[in-house]
């Protein structure tokens, strides 16, 4: 397990573990789109995936990212995405949420396995 310092992208960390890894889990505050579209060449290699996300903070803006993921907006790609991550969680993963737990996290926190 791998706790990132503040600075640290998540996503690097997963990109970088996932093309070794066969399984892995993740805990996360928050998903998005634009971070979804940047795994998903990563994530069709991997066998299964445990990913506990938090209930409360999952809206549909939550999911479109952030200002600096304007650009990747303009793209009009969204529903792609959307539909080749839930495929991709429906073929392969385990997904867990709690409204409680991860109500503190403020930080992803890449496991892999």
């Amino acid at each position: 397990m791998k706790i990132l310092s503040p600075g640290e992208r998540p996503i690097d960390e997963l990109k970088r573990g996932l093309a070794a890894a066969e399984r892995f889990d993740v805990v996360t505050p928050a998903i998005s789109l634009p971070a979804v579209a940047e795994l998903l060449p990563a994530l069709k290699t991997t066998r299964s995936a445990r990913l506990l996300l938090p209930t409360a903070q999952l809206t549909p803006q939550t999911l479109q990212g952030d200002d600096a993921d304007r650009p990747w907006r303009n793209r009009l790609e969204q529903r792609i995405t959307a539909r080749r991550f839930a495929d991709w969680l429906h073929a392969r993963a385990e997904v867990r949420s709690s409204s409680s737990a991860q109500a503190s996290l403020t930080r992803a926190l890449p496991v892999m396995g």
